[in-house]
């Protein structure tokens, strides 16, 4: 039986070489353990999920997408900017499930933000959104303007 020796060479909270399902699995643990690990352990999960974002597989990176409102409200004012970055990222990916899954996203980035970032990085990505080619993100957006928005 062969194994993969780059799985056992990271840290055992995070898996990001392995086959897609493995990484998928990473991101969606990577909330859970979150607030639970020191600075050093948060800072590689960050950039485990900015390595993950990149991914090929959609399912990997829709998984990054779905943890990123639950790292934001732990997250500290350089965490919250990468968040913003790969937010802004993923407004733009082919995949419509995952634009759906970054909306959330921004309910969660407008309570943590300032009012400055909140107009150069969460309203021009709803506005892209609001226009998106696919209902389904469209929809969901509108579900979650009150939520943007208060």
């Amino acid at each position: 039986m062969v194994t993969n020796t780059a799985c056992h060479q990271t840290p055992p909270i995070l898996f990001p070489d392995c086959r897609y399902t493995a990484r998928s699995a990473a991101a969606a643990l990577a909330p859970l353990a979150y607030d639970r690990v020191n600075d050093k352990y948060k800072s590689e999960i960050i950039a485990t999920l900015n390595r993950l974002s990149g991914d090929s597989a959609p399912t990997v990176r829709r998984s990054v997408a779905k943890s990123l409102p639950l790292i934001a409200k732990f997250a500290n004012a350089s965490t919250l900017a990468e968040i913003a970055e790969l937010y802004k990222l993923f407004a733009k990916d082919d995949q419509d499930s995952i634009r759906i899954q970054i909306i959330p996203v921004s309910s969660v980035l407008a309570e943590f933000l300032s009012w400055e970032l909140k107009t150069t990085v969460i309203i021009p990505t709803v506005i892209l959104l609001a226009g998106d080619r696919a209902w389904r993100v469209r929809w969901c957006l509108c579900h979650h303007l009150k939520e943007i928005f208060p």
